[in-house]
């Protein structure tokens, strides 16, 4: 109607527990502001969430301006990501 491309849209894995279950409270506290309030760092946590869609190959710190270069829908995964107290504890959260 407005003579515009029309967006993409893509769905991101549903992130789940070790038991396979979508996060809940039996998961523990995995709200974002109890991240932040312990401390783990917001770039980190942008980096991890990279690394679950395939588009870095390891956890690092990263801004969601640097995603825009690496950004594709080829590399979503197709299953749900498993968020594990080891990768919480990877990005400083335990």
């Amino acid at each position: 109607a407005l003579g515009l491309t029309p967006p993409q849209f893509a769905h991101v894995p549903l992130v789940v527990g070790m038991d396979g279950r979508r996060l809940a409270k039996r998961h523990g506290d995995t709200r974002l502001s109890s991240l932040r309030e312990a401390g783990v760092c917001p770039a980190l946590l942008v980096g991890l969430l990279a690394w679950s869609c395939g588009w870095y190959d390891r956890i690092e710190p990263t801004t969601p301006r640097e995603l825009l270069s690496v950004f594709t829908f080829k590399t979503l995964p197709q299953q749900p990501f498993i968020l594990s107290p080891q990768l919480l504890a990877r990005i400083g959260y335990s």
